[in-house]
């Protein structure tokens, strides 16, 4: 992702305090800090392109991060596809309230998140932005091309 989260995600490799709480902090500090970026969205399978204000575009082929934070409802890994998430505004009360949903369950679609179903995206914008990827910040970068490589993964699975 690139935006508020690859900042928290930068913000807490370089500091002393871990922990959920040392992520809570520098959490709190990066929705403190945050602004919206502008974006130039080509989604290259449709030949289309958006202008967006947003202030984190998260790349997601599964539902949830690792840590079990629902982003995408709608996210396969079988698909062949990924979401772009477009998160258009984010406020310690929109975190606060799609954490609560997600606890009691509740969770669909937030209105302030834009999805685009795709096989082939570029991200573009005007000054570098932190990209993160798994929680490794990969650099600062003016344009992100991403493309699945569908069946790439091979699984084995033990049976009798």
């Amino acid at each position: 992702d690139v935006g508020i989260n690859a900042d928290m995600v930068s913000r807490f490799q370089k500091a002393q305090g871990r922990g959920w709480w040392g992520y809570a902090r520098h959490l709190i500090a990066a929705l403190w800090r945050s602004r919206a970026r502008r974006y130039v969205i080509s989604d290259l399978d449709r030949g289309e392109y958006r202008r967006k204000s947003a202030h984190m575009v998260v790349i997601a082929n599964a539902s949830s991060y690792g840590t079990g934070a629902l982003i995408n409802p709608d996210g396969r890994l079988d698909d062949g596809c990924f979401e772009l998430c477009i998160i258009k505004r984010i406020s310690l009360r929109s975190f606060v309230m799609v954490m609560l949903a997600r606890y009691f369950h509740k969770y669909d679609h937030a209105p302030n998140i834009e999805y685009i179903h795709s096989r082939r995206v570029r991200i573009q914008t005007r000054k570098p932005v932190l990209l993160q990827l798994d929680g490794e910040v990969i650099g600062r970068f003016q344009h992100i091309d991403i493309a699945v490589a569908p069946a790439a993964l091979s699984i084995l699975v033990g049976g009798s």
